[in-house]
């Protein structure tokens, strides 16, 4: 009896909270390595009001936050730029300990480098293009201790109905990516994010830096010039 009426508040709910919440996080990397990153997250105002530790998360990291109302919906939006790509592995949202860390904290023992993570964005330099590697883990699974017992299959079916998304926007066509939607020549990527799940998001490619082609462009006119000037001296 127990469980049946479990399962009929469970239904009564998932009708009543259908499309509840959603979020939306675009992360948008530029030549020049640098990126920007903007979270938007609303819900029902009953549901609103449990986005504070969210929030706090977003602040602590160094993110701008300001209140926002979508519809009939209450909630946040939170923004920061990045000036190096790599930075953003340091925030909470993508496993990071947090990009502002105490000066009072110790400094932590480096591990070995088969001990470390993998990094969710990897920013590597060539002579004129340079390589962006994602391969982020958002894991929305439930933690160790804080499954919901009986009420699992409730908490599941209500969780379904959180709509989130990440978008990742490219300086130009990626080579290779796991998205499930792909846009704009392939230069926008865009996953649904399950929870209950670990979301794998992977994607590469490969750009030519605007800073080094312009230096070496001086560089060949500069030679150029000298050149010229040198033959014209012994004429």
């Amino acid at each position: 009896m127990k469980k049946t009426s479990m399962l009929l508040l469970g239904l009564a709910l998932t009708m009543l909270l259908a499309g509840c919440a959603k979020g939306e996080v675009v992360t948008e990397l530029s030549r020049t390595g640098s990126a920007n990153i903007e979270c938007r997250v609303v819900a029902v105002p009953v549901v609103a009001s449990q986005l504070g530790s969210v929030k706090e998360d977003f602040i602590a990291d160094g993110f701008q936050v300001e209140d926002v109302t979508e519809e009939k919906m209450k909630g946040f939006v939170a923004r920061r730029h990045f000036e190096k790509i790599n930075d953003v592995n340091k925030i909470k949202m993508l496993g990071g300990s947090g990009s502002r860390a105490k000066k009072e904290e110790p400094k932590q023992i480096e591990e070995p480098a088969s001990a470390q993570k993998t990094k969710a964005f990897e920013y590597k330099h060539g002579l004129l293009f340079d390589t962006v590697a994602v391969k982020a883990n958002l894991d929305l699974r439930h933690k160790p201790g804080q499954d919901p017992g009986d009420e699992q299959w409730l908490f599941k079916n209500l969780l379904q109905q959180v709509k989130l998304r990440f978008v990742l926007k490219l300086p130009t066509a990626a080579e290779s990516s796991n998205a499930g939607l792909v846009a704009d020549g392939g230069k926008t990527l865009v996953w649904d994010l399950v929870f209950g799940e670990n979301n794998l998001l992977e994607a590469r490619l490969t750009y030519l830096n605007p800073y080094k082609a312009g230096a070496l462009s001086a560089i060949l006119l500069a030679a150029a010039l000298f050149f010229v000037l040198g033959r014209r001296r012994k004429k």
